[in-house]
């Protein structure tokens, strides 16, 4: 089928009604329903969401919790294709305490030691809220210098996902001492803030080990995806034409209702790939 061209997943969490709009919080009742539901919604994959709150709970920073990621992955097929470090959104990467520091360390060693045991690809790095302005002093740039040469990734990427401009983030990235680097790219935070997003996608597509999608119009929030400046039909063109295997994980807009809405967007998506 034309959809397989492309692996679609979902952000954690997009798949379950919260009360509200809370999509950045972890699914703590539903977490383990989510592959199920996953599965039946036509995704083949779940990006992991490890946030501030309880943190030391999550289940991909706990050994049992691993455990239980593991058997979910077997009884679905759904893997976990990243981890989304939201954590580091409201606890700075690049903390002077040497009490923080060693808490990063272990916080972003240990995910990706539990990334491998899950099949596990990327480690996403959101540099906004407390980490956002790290590309704007060069002494933040060399904090976060020292916490990736600490980094043991062994087969999994760090991927940075920053509203910096792609090349200061390719200029950086072409200095830190390991390997398995690279971008996330947000091409609906690019929607918002104006950007040649098309461009962007074409010219570092060697350096995007994944895309997350939603919509914005320029200046404004997340909307369900087509009613925003994203050129969606472009993208899907350029990325199916040079068969990126990159995935596309879905971080959109849902309303009263996650699932109908998510639903919605992934057949969006997939409307695009067929034209």
């Amino acid at each position: 089928m034309v959809e397989q061209m492309l692996k679609l997943g979902i952000m954690q969490g997009r798949l379950t009604n919260k009360g509200g709009f809370f999509p950045q919080s972890f699914p703590w009742d539903n977490w383990q329903k989510e592959f199920a539901l996953a599965k039946k919604s036509g995704f083949t994959c779940i990006e992991w969401m490890f946030n501030d709150d309880r943190w030391e709970e999550n289940p991909i920073i706990t050994d049992k919790g691993v455990l239980k990621i593991q058997e979910c992955i077997r009884n679905t097929g759904i893997s976990i294709n990243g981890i989304c470090a939201n954590f580091f959104m409201k606890n700075s990467i690049y903390d002077d305490s040497a009490e923080d520091k060693r808490r990063n360390i272990y916080i972003l060693n240990t995910l990706l030691k539990n990334a491998e045991k899950i099949g596990c690809l990327n480690i996403i790095l959101p540099m906004f809220g407390s980490s956002g302005d790290f590309f704007e002093r060069k002494t933040i740039w060399e904090r976060l210098y020292f916490l990736l040469e600490h980094a043991e990734s062994g087969n999994v990427n760090i991927l940075i996902e920053a509203d910096a401009s792609m090349h200061t983030v390719k200029e950086f990235l072409d200095n830190i001492p390991i390997g398995r680097v690279g971008i996330c790219y947000d091409i609906g935070n690019a929607a918002g803030l104006g950007k040649n997003i098309l461009h962007e996608i074409k010219y570092y597509s060697n350096l995007i080990k994944e895309y997350h999608i939603k919509d914005k119009k320029i200046g404004e929030g997340t909307v369900m995806l087509g009613e925003g400046d994203v050129p969606y039909r472009e993208c899907v063109d350029w990325l199916m034409k040079e068969e990126q295997k990159v995935p596309l994980i879905l971080e959109s807009y849902y309303g009263s209702d996650a699932i109908e809405d998510t639903k919605k967007n992934l057949q969006f998506i997939k409307d695009q790939m067929r034209r």
